[in-house]
């Protein structure tokens, strides 16, 4: 391992909601050069990650969009 090379990485998913149009995920991976280190940065992204989810859902829409067509079954096209 070279100098200044960090030895020690995560990733951090947080999913806000839980129905597929209500859903956001944000990924961030933290590296640190000791445990001590990691685990510190990692409580400081979790810290961030809780505040961006909070910004997603105050821009996320109200009402999904939705299509005037009933498409809840398979018809025949027409020409």
């Amino acid at each position: 391992m070279s100098d200044g090379e960090d030895a020690f990485s995560t990733t951090v998913k947080l999913t806000r909601g839980t129905s597929t149009d209500d859903r956001d995920t944000l990924k961030t991976t933290i590296t640190a050069p000791d445990v001590e280190t990691l685990k510190h940065r990692v409580e400081a992204v979790k810290e961030h990650m809780e505040s961006w989810a909070d910004d997603l859902r105050d821009v996320q829409p109200e009402t999904s969009r939705r299509t005037g067509e009933n498409q809840s079954e398979l018809g025949k096209v027409k020409p």
